[in-house]
């Protein structure tokens, strides 16, 4: 009898999570975007407007081909959420302010980049680099990581050439954005200054990296963190002045 009630109550609140994650707007919508009215236009590629399927796909296409021509082979597949309209947008929990990954496995796109090809392909892009970077960094590296939140986000601003940001930051604000180390502290670096000073700050870091040591020289701060050394001391040793 005790068994048949405890089962009964685990089925009960299940029952219940479950209703809530369907009539909740926020990702875990995710999972079943059709059940929100979307449309899928290719393997796992969702829209509310499948009349700018092409379009869409191109978006696609080309932030692949620039991220591949970064990491070569690209070892996601990610699930996308493309909103052109804000009831789609809502019905995920988002505001048409940004573009979202989860992990690796998802990207979202709001109406202002679903609605502008030119931005749509920058924030596709950005999104793609940092599905490719998680995977490679691995699922426990995502809240504590042994990158720095700054080389995250600097990196995937960097090879989406996002022209919204300036680079000509001193040193001053190179050595602000470096505190920014982890993903649950870099909105209060966003509060501070801004979101473009954020971004432009980490990717003035990243093509000073770049410009010091090479495309070459990113792939190898990536690999050596990756196989266990510290990224300080690597990318210290990538910078070194008399490094050949």
């Amino acid at each position: 009898m005790r068994s048949r009630k405890t089962f009964t109550l685990v089925f009960a609140g299940s029952t219940l999570l479950t209703v809530a994650a369907y009539a909740t707007p926020g990702p875990q919508r995710m999972v079943a975007p059709k059940l929100y009215g979307l449309t899928e236009i290719a393997d796992g590629v969702y829209t509310d407007d499948p009349s700018k399927a092409a379009q869409e796909m191109l978006l696609i296409s080309q932030a692949n081909a620039k991220v591949k021509a970064f990491f070569g082979a690209l070892e996601t597949t990610p699930r996308y959420v493309l909103c052109t309209t804000m009831m789609c947008e809502k019905a995920f929990g988002k505001n048409n302010r940004i573009a979202v990954t989860y992990g690796w496995h998802a990207i979202h796109l709001p109406p202002r980049g679903a609605n502008d090809p030119h931005l749509g392909q920058i924030l596709l892009t950005h999104e793609r680099v940092h599905s490719e970077l998680h995977k490679r960094w691995g699922a426990s590296e995502l809240w504590d990581a042994k990158f720095p939140t700054w080389f995250d986000e600097g990196l995937a601003s960097y090879l989406s050439g996002d022209d919204r940001l300036r680079l000509d930051y001193s040193d001053k604000d190179i050595q602000w954005i470096s505190h920014a180390r982890r993903i649950y502290s870099w909105g209060s670096f966003i509060q501070e200054r801004g979101w473009a000073d954020a971004y432009g700050a980490a990717t003035a870091y990243v093509t000073r990296i770049q410009a010091k040591a090479g495309e070459k020289g990113l792939h190898e701060l990536i690999d050596r963190t990756i196989k266990g050394e510290d990224f300080d001391a690597v990318l210290a040793d990538l910078m070194r002045d008399n490094r050949s």
